[in-house]
């Protein structure tokens, strides 16, 4: 079984790469069946998810402000505090 996933680091605001990398994660079947072979993949994604984390985490490290420009998480902050249900009633 092999796993290949090519990650980029993309900043939202102005769609610059920050960061890219290929990651693989091999892992063998035990035997042809469907069992063993879905046993394999899950091995392999668990490795694979952990060097994508791993990675972004040291990442977000070397990049200062990941969080605040919200590079890495994708989340959006609002901007102005949300409305109390009073204030949207007025008219």
């Amino acid at each position: 079984m092999l796993i290949r996933l090519d990650a980029r680091l993309i900043n939202q605001h102005n769609h610059q790469m920050l960061a890219s990398r290929r990651f693989e994660s091999r892992q063998p079947s035990a035997d042809p069946s469907v069992e063993k072979i879905v046993e394999a993949f899950g091995q392999a994604s668990e490795r694979l998810s952990r060097k994508v984390l791993d990675w972004s985490i040291g990442q977000s490290r070397a990049l200062p402000n990941l969080e605040a420009d919200h590079r890495i998480t994708g989340a959006v902050k609002p901007r102005h505090p949300p409305h109390k249900a009073h204030e949207l009633s007025r008219n």
